[in-house]
């Protein structure tokens, strides 16, 4: 089966790896093993939402799912996939939208030591989804010691976005490609 190539990038989202974030994608993000394994999701303020239904457009399964195969190269140069589930607020967090099913993605699997050492120079490292204009979702980590690499506006705002954020909150962003529209 021929390699698919991204088109040129549509739509963007990128969140902050977070320390909690690590286990998460494990399945062992819950302190107490009897209890299960714990959160497999990203928390995502529901202010999102409405961008993140235009990546995740399948009805999923059950009321307030969508669905969204996401692709990404493995270092071999093939492709990988799997679903990824957007899941509206709940009752217990209505606040709060959640992309489930994260360690599924191979793009996403974190290397602790090198995750740590950046952490401890204060360099972050994201999640990024992108929607191509084939409208394929791809998915890979961007790295703040690397953003040198990547687009130029797309690296501003990056950096824009981390000065603007605070510490205690997980830095993240939108931005819809076509008409250079961010968010915030």
């Amino acid at each position: 089966m021929p390699k698919p190539k991204p088109g040129t990038p549509d739509l963007v989202f990128f969140q902050e790896v977070r320390t909690g974030d690590l286990l998460k994608l494990k399945g062992k993000s819950n302190v107490d093993e009897a209890a299960g394994g714990g959160a497999r999701d990203l928390r995502i303020p529901k202010q999102f939402g409405a961008f993140l239904e235009r990546i995740f457009t399948k009805v999923g399964g059950e009321d307030g799912v969508s669905l969204s195969t996401v692709h990404w190269e493995n270092k071999d140069g093939s492709v990988g996939h799997a679903d990824m589930e957007l899941w509206r607020p709940t009752g217990a967090r209505p606040a709060e939208l959640r992309i489930a099913r994260i360690g599924d993605i191979g793009a996403w699997q974190v290397d602790e030591g090198a995750f740590k050492a950046d952490e401890a120079k204060s360099l972050r490292w994201f999640f990024l989804l992108t929607k191509d204009s084939n409208g394929v979702v791809w998915a890979r980590l961007v790295y703040e010691a690397n953003l040198d690499g990547e687009d130029p506006q797309f690296r501003d705002y990056v950096r824009r976005r981390v000065r603007e954020t605070s510490k205690n909150e997980s830095v993240r962003g939108t931005i819809s490609w076509k008409d250079w529209k961010v968010d915030p």
